[in-house]
C-alpha cells in the first residue's frame, strides 16, 4: 500500500474544511517527499470525498435550498463568476503547483482574509446581497490557485461583506457542491487514469481517510468559526508562507 496516498488523503481531508488550503498542502508534501505524481487527477479525486462530506453534513440544508429559488440564483450567480475567474487563472494553475515563491504569498494572502475576518463585528443579517455573492463567487475562483483556501476566504470575504456568520458558513460549503462537481467532471478522464494507475484498495482506503478527516474538520471549523477564533488558522498559514519564501521556495 502506498503510505504517502494515504497521508495525502488525510492532509486533504483536514486542509479542505479547515480554511488552510488542501491544494496548497498537497503541493508541499509532495515537494518534501519527492513525489511525482498526477497532481491535479489526485486532487479533484480526493474533492470527490470532500463533496460527499458537504452533502451528509449539509442534507437539511440542501433540501431547504433546493425549495428556495432566491437562494439557489444566488448559489449559481457565484458558482458561474468562480468558472469566470478559474477560466482567467487556468494556465497559471501549474505554474502555481511548481513555484514555492508563488505558493507562500498565496498562503500569507489566506492568512490575511483570516486574520481579518475575526476583527469583524458579529452581524445579524441573514440575507445575502447579490453583490455579496458576486464578491464570493470571485473569491472563491482564486482558490483553483493552490495556498488560497476555499473554506478560508469564501467565508472570510462574506463575513467582511457583512454577512452573518453562520451564513458564511452554510453559503460556502452549498456553494462548493457544484463546484466540486463541476472539477469532477472536467478532470473525469484523467481522474479514471490515474484510479487504474494506483489501484481501486489504494484509492478508496484513501476515500474513506479524506471523509473520516473532512467530517470532523467541518465540525471543527463551524465550531471556532461561530466563536471567531479563525486568526490561529491564519497565523499558521502565514508561517508556511514566510517559511517557503524565506527558504526561496523551490526551482
Amino acid at each position: 500500500m502506498k503510505i504517502y496516498f494515504l497521508v495525502l488523503a488525510l492532509i486533504q481531508g483536514i486542509t479542505e474544511f479547515l480554511p488552510l488550503s488542501s491544494s496548497g498542502h498537497l503541493v508541499l508534501l509532495e515537494k518534501i517527499l519527492r513525489i511525482s505524481s498526477q497532481r491535479l487527477s489526485l486532487i479533484v479525486y480526493l474533492h470527490i470525498a470532500t463533496l460527499l462530506v458537504v452533502v451528509v453534513y449539509f442534507w437539511r440544508e440542501i433540501i431547504t435550498a433546493l425549495k428556495d429559488r432566491k437562494y439557489l440564483l444566488h448559489i449559481f450567480t457565484a458558482f458561474v463568476f468562480t468558472v469566470v475567474v478559474v477560466l482567467l487563472l487556468k494556465n497559471s494553475i501549474l505554474y502555481f503547483l511548481d513555484n514555492g515563491i508563488y505558493l507562500g504569498v498565496a498562503f500569507i494572502v489566506t492568512a490575511i482574509f483570516l486574520i481579518l475576518s475575526d476583527r469583524v463585528k458579529r452581524m445579524n443579517s441573514q440575507d445575502l446581497r447579490i453583490s455579496q455573492v458576486i464578491v464570493i463567487g470571485l473569491a472563491q475562483g482564486l482558490a483553483v490557485l493552490p495556498g488560497i483556501s476555499r473554506s478560508g476566504i469564501t467565508i472570510a470575504s462574506a463575513v467582511l461583506l457583512g454577512v452573518n456568520r453562520e451564513q458564511a458558513f452554510k453559503f460556502s460549503f452549498l456553494l462548493a457542491i457544484p463546484t466540486l462537481i463541476a472539477s469532477g467532471i472536467y478532470e473525469f478522464k484523467n481522474i479514471t487514469a490515474f484510479l487504474n494507475h494506483t489501484g481501486f484498495f489504494v484509492m478508496f482506503s484513501g476515500f474513506i481517510v479524506t471523509f473520516i478527516a473532512g467530517l470532523v474538520s467541518l465540525h471543527v471549523l463551524k465550531t471556532t468559526l461561530i466563536n471567531k477564533k479563525l486568526s490561529p488558522f491564519g497565523l499558521y498559514c502565514c508561517i508556511i508562507g514566510l517559511i517557503i519564501l524565506t527558504t526561496g521556495g523551490w526551482r
